[in-house]
């Protein structure tokens, strides 16, 4: 298993060796990559896709809810803020991923 815990955007594809293994989007935050894994030596990269909100103007106000949605264009500002005032989300990988042993008991 590939454990990914630090990090943060839409999604995370992870690939082995250059074949995509899969996609995580929710928690436990875990892909199976066994049957990708070969003899020796492996490439593992985890590509972290970010979203549209650092583009969309009505999220430079401060953000105080956990969710955004149509509604929240409402509370777009009417006079576009300096950029020191943006918030901005931060997208990536902040930590390292692990590779996690998994044991099955029959």
């Amino acid at each position: 298993m590939i454990s990914i815990d630090d990090w943060y955007g839409t999604i995370a594809n992870v690939r082995i060796n250059g074949t995509l293994a899969g996609t995580v989007a929710w928690l436990p935050y875990e892909i199976d990559v066994t049957s990708f894994i070969t003899t020796g030596r492996n490439l593992v990269e985890v590509e972290i896709t970010g979203s549209l909100k650092n583009t969309l103007g009505y999220h430079h106000n401060e953000i105080t809810g956990w969710i955004d949605g149509p509604w929240s264009w409402n509370a777009a500002p009417e006079i576009q803020p300096p950029g020191d005032k943006y918030h901005f989300q931060e997208y990536g990988l902040f930590g390292r991923i692990r590779m996690v042993n998994q044991v099955t008991v029959e």
